[in-house]
């Protein structure tokens, strides 16, 4: 029970820490390198976030939940992902026309691709009922990280630097975790067979992993192109609420997985769709007071943190926020779906909607600019929602 406890206080320390450390990163290079790096920091940072997918390909409950295969097969396919990982960035700085932009996408790839090496690890320590060790290392690493970037940053005024600071950070705690993880695991020989078939039967996760990222961020790749770094920077700010929102949607669910797993088990469908329900409601009443909190007490915050007047996009703010709450509750369903085996179904539904996106993110912002990416991401987010609502209504009448 207090290993349990343990578990629970560190894990949810350093997924909170390691999720806000996006937030923290944009508000200094706003605040010390100004609005046009930020923008390129904001879009560098989301091609590395989709890449970051390529490196870990499968999600760490699979990795836990998987006895077929060995620690050292997760451990030397994830170096194989990262490895491609990087290239697949490499071919995306000759591409970019910008010398800043080539550099920080590269750095910040390699800076999440450390990243997964050390989500590898930490799925080990899962399995040996030591997530607290893995929380602790992601908090400690996410404090030291947004520190080391600052006192950087503002001493060099260079992005680049901050940014290399990190990576270090991380390479010094992924030594460490690997340290610790020789004290639970073996180091086996490299099976190229095992990693084949690991990566083939985890390809329908890669897949949808992928897809999900490409839906949540599909507006900060077109707006660049058609309205510049300054403006991601700030739609990169507008959205960041939608984020938070996002989280709160994940902490509200997680407590109830077993639950769910469980009447799934003896196959009480009106008790998962009551408590379905419920979640759903409380989710929607916390989107409108997310909303009203941000328009009455979170602008002058906003103002405060970002130096700049975030009055007049409040209107978007608050799109944003009941964008990410039919995310959330989409997100939700997903996790019922999932539990019920329907897999396959969910990827047709995030085809669809990434296909919707990809035309309303074009139309509108081409034609709208900031705003159109709010209302592009507004209605995907809405029939992302929808979707799922539908398809959950068949499959449990």
């Amino acid at each position: 029970m207090i290993q349990e406890k343990k578990n629970f206080v560190w894990n949810l320390l350093g997924l909170t820490f390691n999720s806000f450390n996006s937030l923290f990163f944009l508000i200094i290079v706003k605040r010390i390198n100004g609005l046009e790096i930020a923008g390129s920091f904001s879009f560098a940072y989301a091609i590395a976030c989709l890449l970051y997918i390529v490196s870990i390909y499968y999600t760490r409950a699979y990795q836990v939940s998987n006895d077929e295969y060995k620690a050292s097969d997760f451990v030397y396919s994830r170096c194989v992902s990262c490895t491609l990982m990087f290239l697949i960035s490499l071919i995306l700085c000759m591409i970019s026309p910008k010398k800043i932009d080539k550099f920080l996408i590269v750095l910040l790839c390699l800076f999440r691709n450390v990243e997964a090496m050390a989500d590898v690890l930490y799925g080990e320590f899962h399995r040996e009922n030591r997530l607290d060790y893995a929380g602790k290392s992601l908090f400690i690493k996410a404090l030291l990280g947004v520190s080391l970037f600052f006192i950087t940053d503002i001493y060099s005024h260079s992005i680049i630097l901050a940014v290399c600071s990190l990576i270090l950070v991380n390479i010094i705690g992924l030594v460490i975790d690997y340290l610790n993880y020789k004290k639970y695991k073996t180091i086996e020989a490299f099976n190229w067979k095992k990693i084949y078939t690991l990566f083939k039967s985890s390809r329908a996760i890669f897949v949808f992993s992928f897809v999900s990222i490409l839906l949540v961020n599909m507006q900060k790749y077109f707006i660049p192109f058609f309205e510049g770094e300054s403006a991601e920077a700030i739609f990169s700010i507008i959205i960041m609420p939608g984020t938070m929102m996002s989280l709160c949607g994940q902490y509200l669910l997680n407590p109830y997985m077993t639950y769910f797993n469980e009447q799934e088990k003896e196959k009480n469908y009106n008790k998962i769709k009551k408590r379905l329900v419920y979640l759903l409601i409380v989710l929607g009443i916390f989107s409108l007071f997310a909303s009203l909190m941000l328009i009455t007490v979170g602008i002058p915050i906003l103002n405060m943190i970002y130096a700049m007047d975030t009055k007049i996009y409040r209107l978007l703010f608050v799109l944003v926020i009941l964008g990410a709450g039919f995310y959330s509750m989409s997100v939700l369903i997903s996790s019922v779906l999932t539990i019920m085996k329907e897999n396959s179904v969910q990827l047709k539904i995030y085809t669809i909607s990434t296909m919707i996106c990809l035309i309303s993110s074009y139309v509108f912002i081409k034609y709208g600019g900031i705003q159109g990416a709010v209302y592009s991401y507004m209605t995907t987010m809405g029939i992302h929602f929808l979707e799922y609502l539908i398809i959950f209504i068949k499959r449990t009448k």
